[in-house]
């Protein structure tokens, strides 16, 4: 048993929706000060020439006529995302499975029972209820999805809603 383990069997459900938003926010912050502290010190370092940092410099790009030209790319920092607690519609479903997989999911820093976590306190209604009996441990994390996935992502039912809603 890891340490998420032991510590999720010591908090209930509300605790453990509270820890997450709250991991969240120190994650984000501790994110944007490793970003800022990075630029600061690229900034002074002497061997980057003319004092630019990397995001000011710009690569070059090779086109096929064999000539290298300056492409400019830019950095935008984007507020964190909030996830929408999925309450069961149908036509919700697609929207909130790919975000939870692009921000959670794939995330190589979260182990799979942190994972598990987020998706269930992600959860509100009946998808809550629908797994509420399945305990949070690696190795649920893939059945849970399943079941979600069996209940809500069928593409026939979806189709069949969203035609259902234009009649």
């Amino acid at each position: 048993m890891n340490l998420d383990d032991t510590i999720h069997d010591l908090l209930t459900d509300e605790e453990n929706a509270a820890d997450v938003t709250t991991c969240e926010e120190y994650i984000e912050t501790a994110k944007r000060a490793i970003q800022n502290e990075g630029h600061w010190l690229e900034k002074l370092n002497p061997a980057n020439p003319d004092n630019r940092t990397p995001r000011q410099t710009l690569p070059l790009t090779n086109h096929k006529d064999g000539v290298n030209t300056p492409s400019k790319s830019h950095h935008v920092r984007l507020p964190p995302l909030k996830l929408e607690p999925f309450s069961g519609d149908i036509e919700g479903w697609t929207r909130f499975c790919e975000q939870f997989e692009s921000s959670i999911h794939k995330d190589p820093c979260l182990s799979v029972v942190r994972k598990h976590v987020f998706l269930r306190s992600y959860l509100d209604g009946e998808p809550k209820m629908l797994v509420q009996g399945i305990a949070v441990v690696a190795d649920t994390h893939e059945e849970t999805k399943r079941i979600l996935l069996a209940r809500y992502g069928d593409k026939n039912t979806i189709i069949q809603t969203h035609l259902d809603y234009l009649k």
